[in-house]
């Protein structure tokens, strides 16, 4: 093998050593520790499984693919950041352990890497679980059975501007979901690098919303979109509502704004945000009511700054809730800890 490589796979893992091995077996059935143009990178996250034997013994096998173990589990999102820094293909695919990716893929992705070399991010079309929230609303406890269902129903194709692909895909799906699964997304390394200098000066390594962050960058430069569905994601989403609601109200807010602001393109991403937000997400609409005004968001702050009759309106729609947040941050602010 090379330096001079095309693509970077990489496998972020914790304690998945079964779908991890799954996962690698199908990529090298699909040729990839063989091609040139492949760098292979798994970055386990400190898993206290079979992972550490099974990635040791990995390499005895398959020396040139790059492993690396954590000290400690460092969440997530930074086991991402990890990944990104020790890639050194021209493109970046970050693969979860987990998610099927279907035959021929791999191949797919090459041929469309070196037909558009100019693109900053390609997506993938791809299917999830859709866990349907509509029993929420109605006071039950319990999510209902998770249904498949295709993201992208457009027809995709190259985008000469990349801020209007990634505004299409938001407005075509549910949201900005699609573009926060990272199997379904491959980056400009250059691009992804330069996002995490900006999560790092902003202090936001922890962000579950990371890959998002790493599309709304990427649209800096053209991009293409696969309508064909190549991946499907093997997640039903977040199983604790707790943790869905932060990442709509802090996680995907925040790191728009950030990214959205670094780029010149805040205004533009805040309006999208509110777009999406207003009426585009019904299945959340069990959470609609109070995710503004929740302790831990980022979602108060920029609709203060930016959207301030928002929160006027709000006050008449929810008294309750804008009264709760209003007296807890006078709480916090006369015991010094705003």
């Amino acid at each position: 093998m090379n330096g001079n490589y095309l693509l970077s796979i990489c496998i972020p893992t914790y304690n998945r050593e079964e779908h991890l091995k799954r996962q690698v077996d199908y990529l090298l059935s699909e040729g990839a520790y063989e091609d040139d143009r492949i760098q292979m990178v798994i970055s386990d996250n400190h898993s206290d499984d079979g992972t550490k034997s099974y990635l040791e013994a990995l390499s005895m096998r398959c020396p040139e693919i790059v492993v690396n173990r954590n000290e400690t589990n460092l969440g997530l999102a930074r086991n991402l950041f990890v990944c990104s820094q020790l890639a050194r293909g021209k493109f970046i695919w970050i693969v979860g352990d987990d998610d099927q990716i279907f035959p021929g893929t791999v191949h797919t992705v090459l041929e469309l890497l070196e037909a558009y070399p100019d693109i900053g991010h390609l997506f993938l079309n791809h299917i999830d679980l859709y866990l349907s929230h509509s029993d929420k609303i109605k006071g039950k406890k319990e999510f209902v059975q998770p249904t498949e269902r295709i993201l992208y129903s457009s027809s995709g194709g190259y985008f000469e501007d990349g801020f209007e692909m990634f505004r299409h895909l938001t407005l075509s799906s549910r949201g900005f979901g699609m573009q926060m699964f990272i199997t379904g997304n491959i980056y400009r390394a250059e691009m992804l690098k330069e996002a995490n200098a900006i999560f790092l000066r902003h202090k936001i390594l922890d962000n579950l919303a990371l890959p998002l962050g790493y599309s709304l960058y990427c649209s800096k430069l053209r991009g293409y979109a696969v309508a064909e569905v190549f991946v499907k994601d093997s997640s039903p989403g977040f199983s604790s509502p707790e943790r869905l609601v932060g990442i709509f109200s802090r996680d995907i807010i925040e790191i728009c704004d950030v990214v959205g602001t670094e780029m010149g393109r805040g205004d533009e991403i805040r309006k999208l945000i509110v777009q999406v937000y207003k009426g585009r997400c019904p299945e959340f609409e069990y959470m609609v009511r109070g995710w503004k005004y929740r302790e831990d968001n980022y979602a108060m702050k920029m609709y203060w700054r930016h959207f301030p009759r928002e929160v006027v309106l709000d006050f008449f729609r929810y008294p309750v809730y804008v009264l709760k947040r209003v007296f807890r941050d006078m709480k916090l602010f006369v015991l010094g800890r705003r």
